[in-house]
């Protein structure tokens, strides 16, 4: 005899740092992995690494700009020093709360990623930062965060929205193989 039961999954479930409610020596909540070597960090393991404070919005598909905010965080170039070992030709993939993944090239990693004026028109490169952010504004208690993706510098950068993943958990470096053709993920405007 079979019998049918009915499965329910729980949807994850995050509670944001605010800065009323945050314990910085709370359990790890964050992993940054490597080749199967996990790094953890609390929240106050991460304000001890050199952090990082600038400017940035996103530019979003239907054309309007959140932003520019201030964040403050660590840098991802600061967090891949941690492994000394670290391949040339990485990429990294985010993982957030609710499992969603993005994909990020080595050279976007490094900066090279478009940049809009404040009405939404291409400008020239700029020196953009990718950043593992845990303050907007100063405060923990934000959009996206406790950990998200900004991409900041000192002149109010705007990037594309999906290059901003938000509730981050973990970054996995990966190298992809030779026979690996993974493309980044498609921006749309």
């Amino acid at each position: 005899m079979f019998i049918s039961l009915p499965l329910t999954i729980a949807p994850s479930v995050f509670t944001p740092l605010t800065s009323e409610h945050h314990d910085l020596d709370s359990p790890a909540f964050f992993t940054l992995t490597y080749q199967g070597e996990q790094k953890e960090y609390t929240l106050s393991q991460l304000e001890t690494l050199e952090d990082y404070i600038g400017t940035g919005g996103h530019l979003k598909q239907t054309g309007e700009i959140t932003g520019p905010y201030e964040y403050t965080g660590v840098r991802i170039l600061t967090l891949l020093n941690q492994f000394p070992t670290l391949s040339e030709n990485y990429r990294l993939v985010t993982i957030s709360t609710d499992g969603y993944l993005y994909t990020f090239t080595h050279s976007q990693i490094q900066g090279d990623v478009t940049v809009y004026d404040m009405n939404g028109n291409v400008v020239a490169r700029e020196d953009v930062k990718m950043l593992l952010a845990y303050k907007e504004h100063g405060d923990y208690d934000f959009y996206g965060g406790p950990l998200r993706i900004a991409w900041v510098n000192d002149t109010d950068a705007v990037t594309d929205a999906p290059l901003w993943p938000k509730n981050i958990t973990e970054i996995e470096i990966i190298v992809p193989s030779e026979n690996d053709n993974i493309p980044p993920p498609p921006i749309n405007h």
